[in-house]
């Protein structure tokens, strides 16, 4: 993590009855957020999401073919058999995804991890081909539909529109995707749910005709047709010709919500309630959706074979006319168009998330794994984007041909993926049981596992093969057709194989023994705490209520005592001005109370909580000595400060005190009364153990900071090993935050001069192997991570470097004498950081000096 300081006296974040102390000369300290995706999906987005990708312009119109191919039973019985297939292999992949559903977490990502790099490589090319390509096909599409109203106007016009509209969504922060999908798929819902009730209604006779359909379309034409061949053969033909083209309303469904696990929040509580929400739809809209279709529209219905775009080939739109209803036709294409443009805004957003992955995992160039600040991997949206242009292709009837070539291609990419998925679970599950790791780890676990992966893995294996079955018939042989149904098989089991080629050293598939179940884990943690408790709607409705009329400030439901000193005078008269990512514009913002000394502060006393958010600067002050008055026997401690090894001597000096440790994300500037606060507010907190005090006890304290932290707005995560978080965030404070402070450089120039290589991962690798010695656990990538962090661009100044600018004393003890004293004890060694302190030990001197 970064840290910046800005002119200004601390201010200190503060929610019980809490106290927030801050020494005379602290600086504000910012803290910038990881340049990686976001979890900006909310529960909201991440359910319709899941529903809108189950509703589709398949079911809208493409069932109406698969209706007159095969009869009534044969769809009816085609979508029963696929939904639980599809069903088998969504509750594998959440098994996976919600044990470490990191960002960039795409199945190609866990095939690489769990399987081999191969067979990763193959899944990320395949995802991000097949999601590119399908953008041009629904952004034509939708063209194509709004031609049902207008069709003397060129469809390259409704072309463009869509491309941009697409485009730009996708340009954005990805809660705008989330909400642009929410209200699209719940138009969705709503206009399959009003034709499933229609169909109620034409059941029994509730048309204008007042006529009973019943089930008359399964005796006339008929349940079952036959196909190229007659009678029982024929039937066996059609059933499984029907069973194929049922398979592309369902086409990546699971693997939609493994990518949004990424950016949803809190994805290990969500991504079951998608799991299970997941099956009640499959049978309510596809299932019930198919039996509807079956009652109104009769499988030998001329429009559903003609042809033609839009409402006019949707069984829906047959029967509906049929019964003797008008109007509801150019409903049902309205619907069609947003159904297609939202699939082309769908698939776009899945392109740039497997690049991005692939970028993660080191398939892919690199420079698809940068972000903005806003998370949007704009480099992977951008080169995703250019496939989009391929619509245009379909304007012209010779440029069409190609690009239904380019289309083919991804014919059977369903199947390769969902076999894929069932390898890699089975390999995942294989892994769990040989490294021992317990069933409660895995928090989504279904009963039909690992059962049901073999089941999918077989049957759509099969699918697979027999995908152009048809084609082998005398009288159905074709050339163009046979490559059509199976060239893009053949093409990515190349990938693979060439990729194996390369690498010819690694093994056909991980050893179970080898599988990495661990890394990611801890920092899984940092965004998402199991342990928090869940809210009925009652509970909800009280807590939001009690927010609304005790504290309309904001401030978590706490009174607050805050001790400011410099800026004491400004704050009082004029409160702060604040403008905030998490909460907009506030001006005129105070605390409940403010003093500019301790003692003034111990009359509003005894404090529930004390918070510690000064510099630490042992060799200059003693904050058990500071904050000593304060403390009264019910108060607990709560450190949010730079540096390792900061709890023993807080722990030494109140021994009959809870003390809670923080690590805080945030970017935030004070200079003044002016506060700028521009990226979220995170903040990783757990309780350092105290011997006189139960867990129980000190999980309850802690749990009650991070409710109060929580209700203020703020995000606060309840961790098992905060110290892990103080070394992550050490990797950039012993390097960047010192070499900018000796060389009064910023981060930028630091790379620009070449000091990357000789001075930051130097001492980023002392910092790490330190870290491992002592037990925590890193990969090798945090290295290019931290640095990717901190892009030239970026151009920052660490809060050392501005300490060491105005000469104000630097954290130096806590962010290198410590890690140098642990080293020593663990025999590591760590040249670049003991060169970096001795440097800066005699800056220190000069300005404690210069101070006295």
């Amino acid at each position: 993590m970064m840290e910046t300081k800005t002119e200004g006296d601390s201010d200190n974040k503060v929610g019980g009855h809490v106290a927030a102390s801050s020494h005379p000369e602290s600086i504000e300290a910012t803290e910038t957020a990881e340049l990686s995706t976001k979890r900006g999906l909310s529960a909201r987005h991440a359910q319709f999401i899941a529903l809108g990708g189950t509703i589709g312009t398949g079911l809208f119109v493409g069932s109406g073919s698969t209706l007159a191919r095969g009869g009534p039973a044969f769809l009816v019985g085609s979508y029963v058999v696929m939904s639980a297939l599809i069903y088998m292999v969504l509750t594998a992949v959440i098994e996976i995804s919600t044990y470490l559903p990191l960002p960039g977490g795409t199945m190609n990502y866990y095939g690489s991890r769990y399987v081999s790099r191969s067979l990763g490589f193959m899944m990320g090319w395949l995802y991000f081909y097949s999601f590119a390509i399908f953008v041009p096909f629904e952004l034509t599409a939708s063209a194509l539909v709004i031609e049902y109203w207008n069709p003397n106007v060129n469809n390259a016009v409704w072309i463009t529109i869509m491309l941009v509209m697409v485009v730009g969504l996708n340009l954005l922060p990805v809660k705008f995707y989330g909400e642009t999908e929410f209200w699209f798929a719940g138009l969705k819902v709503l206009t399959i749910v009003g034709l499933l009730i229609l169909s109620i209604v034409l059941f029994f006779g509730g048309g204008p005709s007042h006529e009973r359909l019943y089930f008359r379309y399964w005796k006339d034409p008929g349940a079952t047709k036959e196909l190229i061949v007659q009678g029982d053969a024929g039937r066996f033909v059609a059933a499984l010709s029907t069973l194929l083209s049922s398979v592309l309303p369902f086409t990546f469904s699971p693997e939609m919500v493994v990518v949004t696990a990424g950016e949803v929040q809190s994805p290990r509580r969500n991504l079951p309630k998608i799991a299970r929400n997941f099956f009640w739809r499959l049978i309510v809209f596809y299932i019930g959706g198919t039996i509807a279709i079956s009652v109104i529209c009769p499988s030998n219905a001329p429009a559903l074979t003609s042809g033609s775009s839009g409402a006019a080939a949707s069984p829906w739109v047959v029967g509906i006319k049929n019964a003797g209803i008008k109007g509801l036709d150019s409903v049902i294409n309205a619907v069609v168009v947003t159904a297609a443009w939202s699939a082309g805004n769908s698939f776009l957003y899945l392109a740039s998330r497997s690049l991005y992955s692939m970028a993660c995992e080191g398939s892919a160039p690199r420079i698809f794994k940068r972000c903005t600040k806003q998370g949007v991997p704009i480099y992977a949206v951008i080169a995703s984007s250019l496939f989009s242009l391929l619509a245009y292709m379909n304007v012209n009837s010779n440029a069409a041909d190609v690009f239904n070539w380019l289309l083919n291609l991804v014919n059977t990419g369903g199947f390769i993926s969902w076999v894929c998925c069932g390898i890699i679970y089975i390999r995942f599950r294989k892994a769990c049981d040989v490294q021992n790791l317990p069933k409660s780890a895995l928090v989504a676990r279904s009963f039909l596992q690992p059962v049901g992966s073999y089941i999918s893995l077989i049957m759509f294996g099969l699918l697979c093969l027999l995908n152009g079955f048809t084609v082998f018939f005398p009288s159905r042989w074709s050339v163009a057709d046979f490559l059509s149904a199976y060239i893009g098989l053949p093409l990515f089991i190349v990938i693979y194989f060439v990729h194996r080629f390369l690498h010819r050293a690694d093994s056909w598939a991980i050893s179970s023994h080898e599988v990495d179940l661990k890394t990611g884990l801890a920092e899984l943690e940092a965004e998402e705490s199991l342990e928090e408790p869940k809210e009925g709607l009652r509970a909800r409705f009280k807590r939001h209520w009690a927010a609304v009329l005790w504290e309309p400030c904001n401030s978590g439901n706490a009174e607050v005592t805050a001790i400011l000193r410099s800026n004491y005078d400004l704050v009082q008269t004029q409160g702060y001005h604040i403008q905030s990512i998490d909460h907009g514009e506030i001006a005129g913002w105070k605390p409940h109370r403010m003093e500019r000394y301790l003692e003034d502060a111990l009359q509003h006393g005894p404090f529930d909580f004390v918070l510690v958010a000064m510099k630490n600067l042992p060799d200059v002050y003693s904050i058990p000595d500071i904050i000593g008055p304060a403390i009264a026997p019910q108060t607990s401690i709560v450190l949010v400060q730079n540096g390792i090894d900061i709890e023993p001597p807080l722990l030494e000096a109140f021994p009959n005190n809870i003390l809670l440790s923080g690590v805080p994300l945030i970017g935030c500037e004070l200079n003044g009364r002016e506060m700028l606060h521009n990226d979220p507010d995170i903040l990783q907190l757990a309780y350092w153990p105290n011997p006189k005090f139960t867990p129980e006890n000190q999980t309850t304290a802690c749990a009650a900071f991070a409710r109060i932290y929580n209700n203020g707005g703020a995000k606060c995560n309840i961790q098992t090993d905060i110290s892990w978080f103080r070394w992550r965030k050490l990797i950039w404070n012993a390097s960047f935050n010192t070499v900018c402070a000796i060389t009064n450089l910023d981060s930028g120039a630091i790379q620009d001069a070449g000091g990357l290589d000789t001075l930051i991962r130097p001492a980023m690798r002392d910092v790490v192997a330190v870290a491992r010695a002592a037990g925590h656990i890193f990969s090798d990538e945090i290295l290019d991570d931290m640095v990717a962090f901190t892009p030239k661009e970026a151009r920052l100044k660490p809060s050392m470097q501005v300490d060491a600018v105005r000469q104000k004393p630097m954290e130096i003890e806590v962010i290198l004498g410590n890690p140098i004293k642990t080293a020593k004890k663990l025999g590591v060694l760590v040249p670049t950081l003991e060169f970096l302190y001795s440097l800066l030990q005699t800056k220190q001197w000069s300005f404690l000096n210069l101070e006295k």
